[in-house]
């Protein structure tokens, strides 16, 4: 019935005639995946900004570093 789920591709659910005539809800239902999709997303693009964040400092005082024992 969803087919894609395992890319979390956003507004890639959409339904077949076939499905839509078997249940008529089902555009309600993939376009809660849809919103489901999206969140997935954004949260995984501010997970790898919050790590790519976090190791910024860390190249920095290793840079830093390398100065220092150079002078």
């Amino acid at each position: 019935m969803f087919r894609g789920i395992e890319k979390f591709v956003p507004g890639h659910f959409t339904p077949t005639p076939e499905e839509e005539k078997r249940n008529p809800n089902i555009r309600k239902k993939m376009a809660a995946a849809n919103e489901t999709a999206q969140k997935i997303v954004a949260a995984q693009a501010r997970e790898k900004l919050k790590r790519s964040l976090e190791q910024m400092p860390e190249e920095e005082s290793e840079e830093e570093e390398r100065v220092e024992k150079i002078a």
